[in-house]
Formats: structure tokens, C-alpha cells, sequence
């Protein structure tokens, strides 16, 4: 998570989930355009609920998270 503000060096970065997007890059003005999310394995049997895999995908408050969900590049699945 250090090398993040050297987003700028990387062709591609993969985080975990929205909340890891949003807790670095919190200036929703200024976020970069070569972020993906990918989730770990299995994610939908560990939490067995739809809201915490919709939390993970697109953020615990929709609205909220709006700009970060809008500017990831791509969504990586298993």
C-alpha cells in the first residue's frame, strides 16, 4: 500500500475491494484510472450474504462510493 502514490509507475493496480480504493485515494476528484478489483477466493461462500458481497464490489453506501466504483478499470473475478 506504500508504493500506491507511485500509482504512476504501474500499468495496472489490483486491490481487494472498494473500501481499500477509497481508504487510499480518499479526494474523489483526483483518483487514476488503472485501478482493478479483484476479490480474494470464494468471497460469496466465506460471507454467505448478498449485502457484504455488494459492500465488497461496490461499497457499503452505493451512493457514496458512486466515483470510486465509477473509475475502476475493470472487476477481476475468480
Amino acid at each position: 500500500m506504500r508504493l500506491l502514490k507511485y500509482l504512476n509507475v504501474f500499468d495496472a493496480v489490483i486491490l481487494l475491494a472498494i473500501d481499500f480504493y477509497m481508504y487510499r485515494f480518499p479526494d474523489a476528484t483526483r483518483l487514476p484510472d488503472n485501478v482493478a478489483v479483484m476479490q480474494t477466493e470464494a468471497v460469496g461462500q466465506a460471507t454467505g450474504r448478498l449485502r457484504r458481497i455488494n459492500a465488497k464490489y461496490f461499497g457499503a453506501d452505493e451512493q457514496c462510493c458512486e466515483p470510486w466504483h465509477k473509475s475502476v478499470g475493470c472487476y477481476l473475478l475468480w
